[in-house]
């Protein structure tokens, strides 16, 4: 399920690729498909497998781990190049995550959560070097 997952947003991410660098900025608007798949990634991740665990952090969910992280990363990305942060709707989600025990969830997570803070106008800020992901 993970890997057709996966392939499906692979092929909406090379479309709207193309599309972005047409334009030298995103707009969130764009990448709805990918988000609601990328939300369901999240959402699997934040079920809770047992009372105080994470399904992202049980043990034999590695796969689901590394889809989640990557899902996160290219989430910073996109959020870091869009200007219209305000459709993004897996706020809940991240908070979740933040529960997780695992550090490198929690650090992709505030990754993500970073870039929405981060200004993306370069008519008001001038051409600002961006973030350092960590």
């Amino acid at each position: 399920m993970a890997v057709y997952i996966v392939n499906i947003v692979i092929v909406i991410i090379i479309i709207n690729w193309f599309y972005c660098m047409v334009v030298a900025q995103c707009e969130l608007s764009n990448w709805v498909d990918v988000l609601d798949k990328l939300d369901d990634v999240l959402e699997r991740c934040c079920q809770a497998d047992s009372q105080w665990m994470l399904a992202c952090d049980m043990p034999g969910h590695e796969a689901d781990k590394h889809l989640l992280l990557t899902v996160l990363q290219f989430t910073a990305l996109l959020v870091e190049q869009s200007f219209s942060r305000h459709l993004y709707s897996s706020m809940d989600h991240l908070t979740t995550l933040l529960s997780s025990s695992d550090m490198t969830v929690v650090l992709a997570v505030l990754d993500v959560l970073y870039m929405f803070r981060y200004c993306c106008c370069r008519v008001c800020c001038g051409f600002l070097s961006p973030p350092v992901h960590i």
